[in-house]
């Protein structure tokens, strides 16, 4: 049979117009006030830059040009990608671009127009090199990163950054088939101005499937990112003062992470022949997951769980559903273990969370403090959800109720770490109960709910575990749980007074007072009966206080 013939070594090409190009993608993910919002962590944006601008590119070094890179700085850079990122969104229907001033101060976190002029002609001023093969273009022609300049709207007297892009470029990224994605917010974090140069070639890698370290001699290397040495090349200076602060820019970085290494050559001093850089895979954030389909009857039960769940620990429906597609598992069994790990995190903070064990507890008590709360810190714990295996010596954290004999309160020795945390969600209770906002803004007259506070009435929350609260004050706490709204607000601050002063007996003869009252003053039921696991001592135990020990009566002491 003929060669032409035959059909496997046929070869079957796409047609020109079934081939995605730049023109055909917006290149742009997430919103534009995703970038312009310094305080976001909610949404990470990403741009697209075509595989050959980031493969070719050069800046021109001093003494070769007239326009060398050395005025560029690691804010000039920023605003350059911010620049791109904004024009890579209108990129097929216009050839100028603007931006308003007011949006570059907010991207770059600065205040005074005068640093801004001082970027922007850093950029007027730097050329760099690309290796293009298009009609009309010359591969070694030197051009301007961005022509800018700054306008002013008659109308509205806004004060605005005009700029345009050399056309070779737009027609590259126009035509372009391979591109790797940036986390366009990660520049302005950078405090090193080679970080921003090498950070691509890293993206680029990162996105493709099949990943080879990236191998250079450093003279190579320290070339590509323009750096300029006087003399003889010394590796000490080019680790100290490019490769240094690169790798550690390169933390705020959130989709992929680099590994660095040397290889030595042969010869006197053993000097280093070739720099490796290896990254891992790039990851998606957990809202970009799509949602899992949850049924009905599996949503009831959900639900259901979230009753006891305290709101500030408890993750929404949206984000169950992203974390049951990411990892394959059912929602629900998403939010036990979610429970579960959070009893592990408040019990011993300086634990890891996950079989990697990179992260330990301490990053999701940090995440919940901050101003995106349950929502960072789900998310942190669901990259690496699994629990660490127990290995000889350990044992597992187990509920107050698993223990036969009641706990009489003995001070245990804590870490610094664990009081001071104590004492900060301590302060934030005070805040609350005087009226202010709990996360420390002075707001007077705030709205703040009932919830808020019977919340810690919960014993399962960190504060109490923090503090090594003995059972006495998980009884206690039971007895405010069902106590009226003033009641619980006046033991509620003696309490949290007690936990800001460090002075952790205290609170242990607050809970001895509370239980000896709730016998002459039953409280009035406002909740019904806590199903299932508890660690509020039953109705028939003995309390042991240190005056000595008190037996409560399930109908006087509980009000069931």
């Amino acid at each position: 049979m003929p060669v032409s013939d035959n059909r496997f070594f046929h070869r079957r090409t796409r047609a020109k117009k079934n081939v995605l190009t730049g023109a055909d993608r917006r290149g742009y993910q997430g919103s534009r006030e995703a970038m312009t919002d310094y305080f976001t962590g909610v949404e990470q944006p990403r741009v697209e830059r075509a595989a050959v601008m980031i493969r070719t590119m050069k800046f021109i070094r001093s003494g070769e040009h007239k326009a060398p890179a050395a005025g560029m700085t690691a804010k000039s850079h920023a605003l350059y990608e911010f620049l791109m990122a904004s024009a890579r969104i209108e990129l097929s229907e216009k050839e100028l671009f603007s931006v308003t001033v007011a949006d570059a101060k907010a991207y770059l976190g600065i205040q005074h127009c005068g640093r801004l002029r001082e970027y922007v002609e850093a950029i007027n001023n730097t050329e760099v090199t690309y290796d293009f093969r298009i009609k009309g273009y010359a591969r070694s022609q030197p051009v301007p990163l961005l022509s800018c300049s700054f306008e002013t709207d008659e109308k509205t007297d806004e004060q605005r950054i005009a700029y345009s892009m050399p056309s070779p470029v737009r027609d590259v990224i126009l035509k372009s088939r391979q591109y790797a994605m940036l986390e366009i917010n990660a520049f302005r974090n950078f405090s090193c101005k080679y970080t921003a140069r090498l950070y691509p070639r890293l993206a680029l890698l990162a996105g493709m499937d099949i990943r080879k370290s990236l191998v250079y001699r450093p003279e190579e290397l320290a070339e590509q990112l323009g750096w300029v040495w006087t003399g003889k090349f010394h590796f000490g200076n080019f680790f100290n003062r490019v490769m240094k602060p690169v790798l550690e820019d390169l933390r705020h970085v959130y989709r992929f992470r680099v590994s660095y290494d040397v290889k030595q050559g042969s010869g006197r001093g053993s000097p280093i022949a070739e720099i490796v850089l290896s990254v891992t895979r790039a990851t998606k954030k957990l809202r970009e997951y799509p949602k899992a389909t949850i049924s009905d009857f599996e949503l009831q039960f959900i639900r259901a769980y979230d009753l006891h769940i305290p709101p500030r620990i408890r993750p929404s429906e949206d984000l169950l559903r992203h974390a049951a597609s990411k990892t394959g598992l059912e929602a629900l069994d998403i939010q036990n273990r979610w429970k579960d790990a959070y009893k592990r995190i408040a019990a011993n903070p300086d634990a890891p969370i996950g079989r990697s064990g990179t992260v330990t507890g301490h990053y999701i008590l940090l995440a919940l403090a901050g101003p995106r709360g349950v929502g960072e810190a789900f998310e942190t714990w669901i990259e690496d959800y699994e629990p660490p295996i127990l290995v000889a010596g350990q044992t597992a954290i187990v509920d107050a109720d698993d223990v036969a004999a009641p706990v009489i309160y003995a001070p245990s020795p804590r870490s610094r770490s664990r009081i001071e945390l104590a004492k900060e969600e301590a302060e934030r209770v005070l805040h609350a109960l005087n009226g202010f906002d709990p996360s420390g803004a002075y707001r007077p007259k705030f709205p703040i709910s009932a919830f808020y506070f019977e919340s810690y009435c919960d014993p399962d929350i960190p504060i109490w575990a923090w503090i090594d609260a003995s059972q006495n004050v998980a009884a206690a706490l039971g007895v405010l749980a069902q106590a009226e709204l003033d009641t619980l607000k006046i033991h509620l601050r003696r309490m949290m007074s007690a936990i800001a002063t460090q002075d952790f007996a205290k609170v242990e003869e607050i809970a001895c007072e509370i239980l000896s009252e709730a016998r002459l003053a039953p409280a009035r039921p406002r909740f019904p009966k806590r199903q299932g696991n508890s660690s509020i001592i039953g109705n028939d135990e003995a309390i042991a206080c240190n005056s000595g020990c008190v037996d409560l009566e399930s109908a006087d002491a509980l009000g069931h």
